[in-house]
């Protein structure tokens, strides 16, 4: 009896292995699949060409925003304004019909009667400082960006980075050499504030636009247009004219690349702070890239016979844009921005005052 009791567990063991035998081992678990993160496609909208000191500035910024993404962010730039004009720019980004837009904010001064203020400001108030890209790359940021952007905000935008801003000079068929040349000279007037600039210094300024000045000079309703020596030639205008007077007009110095605000907000966070870490590294390489290009267009423009007179002395300077003082306090009190605008104000006197 007692083998028998014996025997059955040993054929219980037996018969268990036989059908372990007879069976295969459970699969392994396949590893989920990992999605790959949404590659995030940005649409940029520059009214400037490849190859300018904008234009160059802009695609280092994407191909960098790219690269240091590991390519979940794609910018696709079109450029020279094929997309939609310089004064289209904050309403085509604040709607999504662009994603990402290089502006100038004088041209909005209902929608950012600030940031328009602090830029015409900075831009006039450049004037007869040499070392021109010192000022070009500071801006306003500094002191005041959380009131800009906060300006932005309501616009629907929010800035991406600041590149630097160019050098504009006086262009003219004839010489000029002095505030008192001025007066009586018909010239191009960019906007409110160069309109005020050459006001003070009894020249006459006409509203031409850039696509026309070439032949504005060559009719006459022009004698002389404020440029830089890039746009210059790209423009031709070296064609119509001889001689240039070095005033150091820092136009588009303070000039914003902006995004849609929605856009911006979907962005994980981790994107939106490579942004937020390229911003100096994108103004540095823009420097560079406007020393270059300014150095050689010069040559350039000496070698083709423009004649180059000494430049606007600091005194002379001094003296003709401190009469535009009092049009930017009235104009800030008549905008509803007089207290946020005095320490910009008092800020760019120092700087004035520093550059001597």
């Amino acid at each position: 009896m007692k083998r028998k009791i014996l025997l059955i567990p040993l054929a219980l063991l037996l018969a268990m292995s036989l059908v372990a035998m007879g069976c295969p081992a459970p699969a392994p678990t396949p590893t989920p699949a990992v999605t790959p993160a949404p590659v995030i496609k940005l649409i940029c909208s520059i009214n400037h060409k490849d190859g300018t000191p904008v234009g160059l500035t802009t695609k280092f910024w994407a191909e960098e925003l790219e690269a240091r993404t590991d390519g979940r962010v794609k910018v696709h730039i079109f450029y020279a304004a094929v997309l939609m004009s310089h004064t289209e720019a904050l309403e085509g980004t604040r709607i999504g019909t662009v994603d990402v837009a290089y502006i100038s904010d004088s041209y909005y001064s209902s929608e950012l009667p600030l940031s328009s203020l602090i830029k015409g400001l900075l831009s006039i108030w450049s004037l007869g400082i040499s070392d021109v890209l010192a000022m070009a790359v500071r801006t306003p940021e500094d002191f005041v960006r959380e009131l800009l952007e906060e300006e932005y905000a309501r616009s629907g935008v929010i800035t991406v980075f600041r590149g630097p801003g160019v050098s504009y000079n006086l262009f003219s068929p004839k010489p000029l050499s002095s505030v008192a040349d001025l007066k009586g000279v018909k010239i191009r007037a960019l906007d409110a504030f160069y309109y005020e600039l050459f006001t003070q210094a009894e020249a006459v300024p006409v509203n031409v636009p850039s696509a026309e000045q070439y032949e504005a000079l060559q009719r006459g309703t022009i004698d002389a247009v404020p440029y830089n020596y890039n746009g210059v030639i790209a423009r031709k205008v070296h064609e119509v004219t001889s001689y240039a007077w070095p005033i150091y007009l820092t136009f588009g110095g303070v000039g914003p690349t902006i995004m849609n605000l929605d856009t911006w907000n979907a962005m994980p966070a981790d994107i939106q702070q490579i942004s937020k870490d390229l911003w100096p590294e994108v103004k540095a390489y823009g420097v560079q890239v406007l020393k270059k290009l300014s150095t050689e267009a010069k040559a350039e423009l000496e070698a083709a016979g423009i004649t180059f007179a000494a430049p606007i002395t600091m005194e002379a300077a001094d003296e003709w844009v401190f009469r535009t003082e009092e049009w930017y306090v009235k104009e800030a009190a008549k905008r509803g921005v007089s207290e946020l605008f005095e320490p910009v104000l008092k800020r760019a006197k120092e700087d004035r005052a520093k550059a001597k």
